[in-house]
C-alpha cells in the first residue's frame, strides 16, 4: 500500500479461470514444449550444427527426469502399506506434478512464454533424476569418463553462450527511426512499447495497449495518466507483425486511415495527425471501460 501511495505499481489478482475442455489437447502440447525450453531441448530455439547437438544432450536430461518421475511415481502406487520408500522422491515428484497439471488446466498459459510458470520443474527434475539414477548411473563401467565428457560439453556450451555477441533488442530500428523523427508519444503493443521506451532512454515513450478490438489501454505495468489526452498527445501506434494479427486493420477501422505508414522487420508504425488518447477504451483486466480512468480499483496492492 505504500508503494502505490508513492506513486508505484500494484498487482492485479490471478484471473481465476480454467482452460476451455476443448482447448485441453493444445495445452498439454504447449506444456510438453515449454518443459522443453526449460530444459534446453528444444530445438527451434537452436541454431547451427554445435547447438543443435547441445539440444540432444539437454534432451537426454530431460528424459531422464521425465523416466524418473515415471517410475517414481509407480512406486508409490504399488508399494504396499507399511513398505519403506524414498519419501524426499515422493514429494518431488508431487512437486512436478502439482506445477504441471496446473499449468495445464490454467487459462494462463498462452505461448512459449509461458514457460516460466512451470521453471521449478528443471530443479525438481534434476533432483528426482539424480535420486533415481546417479546410484545406477555410478555403478556403470566408464561412468566417471562419459561424466567428464558431458560436463566439458555443457561448461563450452555456457562459455559459448556467455560470450557470444549480444544482438539488438526487436524494435531496435523502429526506436531510432522514431528517435530521429522527432516522434516523441504513441502507443505500441506491449513488448515494443517497452522496448522502444527504454532504447531511447525515454526519449520516445510508447505506452502499452491491447491490440483487440477495440484496440484499449492496457491496466498492467501502466499509469493512468500515461493515457490522459490533456496531458499527452499520442501521434504514432507501433504494431508486432511477427504473429497473426488485425491490429493493423483494427486501427484503421478505429481511427481512420494514417497518414504514413512505415515497415519494419517484424513491426509497422502507422503515423496519424490526431490524438489517438482521445476517446480511448481501456482493458482493465478482465473488466474493460470506456476510458483507462474508469478501471475499477482491485484492491490494495499485493506489493
Amino acid at each position: 500500500m505504500l508503494l502505490r501511495a508513492a506513486g508505484g505499481f500494484g498487482a492485479h489478482a490471478a484471473e481465476a479461470k480454467l482452460a476451455e475442455l476443448s482447448n485441453m489437447g493444445w495445452q498439454i502440447w504447449l506444456c510438453v514444449r515449454v518443459v522443453a525450453v526449460n530444459y534446453g531441448a528444444y530445438a527451434p530455439d537452436r541454431h547451427g550444427p554445435a547447438d543443435t547437438l547441445m539440444s540432444g544432450v539437454h534432451l537426454v536430461g530431460l528424459l531422464a527426469a521425465a523416466a524418473a518421475l515415471v517410475v517414481v511415481v509407480a512406486r508409490a502406487l504399488l508399494r504396499r502399506s507399511g513398505e519403506p520408500g524414498d519419501r524426499l522422491a515422493e514429494l518431488v515428484a508431487v512437486g512436478i506434478v502439482v506445477n504441471l497439471g496446473a499449468f495445464v488446466i490454467s487459462a494462463l498459459p498462452v505461448d512459449l512464454y509461458s514457460a516460466r510458470q512451470v521453471v521449478a520443474v528443471l530443479p525438481l527434475g534434476a533432483v528426482l533424476a539424480g535420486r533415481v539414477w546417479g546410484p545406477r548411473l555410478a555403478r556403470l563401467p566408464r561412468a566417471t569418463p562419459v561424466a567428464v565428457v558431458v560436463f566439458v560439453l555443457l561448461g563450452a556450451e555456457l562459455v559459448g553462450h556467455a560470450a557470444a555477441k549480444g544482438e539488438p533488442g526487436h524494435a531496435a530500428d523502429v526506436a531510432r527511426w522514431l528517435d530521429g523523427r522527432g516522434l516523441r508519444y504513441g502507443l505500441g503493443d506491449y513488448w515494443n512499447s517497452n522496448n522502444i521506451t527504454v532504447l531511447t532512454d525515454g526519449r520516445v515513450a510508447v505506452r502499452p495497449v491491447v491490440t483487440s478490438d477495440p484496440i484499449s489501454a492496457y491496466r498492467w505495468e501502466s499509469k493512468v495518466d500515461w493515457y490522459d489526452p490533456a496531458e499527452y498527445d499520442a501521434t504514432f501506434l507501433v504494431l508486432d507483425t511477427r504473429n497473426p494479427s488485425r491490429g493493423e486493420a483494427t486501427a484503421t477501422a478505429q481511427w481512420g486511415p494514417p497518414v504514413e505508414r512505415h515497415e519494419f522487420a517484424g513491426t509497422v508504425v502507422l503515423v496519424y495527425d490526431k490524438d489517438l488518447l482521445v476517446g480511448l477504451p481501456a482493458y482493465c483486466m478482465p473488466e474493460h471501460a470506456p476510458s483507462i480512468a474508469q478501471c475499477p480499483t482491485h484492491g490494495p496492492a499485493l506489493f
